[in-house]
């Protein structure tokens, strides 16, 4: 979620498989994990407007508000 904030802040896209070479775990569990933060409206799964054969990722607005709350937490 950490690169996925960081991708955020930067105006970056994210594909699913970068997301989980990102993760260094094997790509099964890291589509695994983003199916879970997906379940848990903490991802969103979009197409990529530029090539249709792409699936990228980004964090929900849950999913930035709770990566804030996490970093603000790590700073007190």
């Amino acid at each position: 979620m950490l690169d996925l904030y960081i991708a955020h802040a930067r105006g970056k896209n994210v594909s699913v498989s970068s997301a989980c070479i990102g993760s260094a775990a094997p790509p099964t569990t890291g589509l695994r994990w983003l199916g879970i933060l997906q379940d848990e409206g903490l991802v969103l799964r979009e197409a990529d407007p530029r090539d249709h054969r792409r699936v990228n990722v980004r964090l929900s607005d849950e999913g930035i508000a709770r990566m804030e709350t996490y970093l603000r937490d790590l700073r007190a």
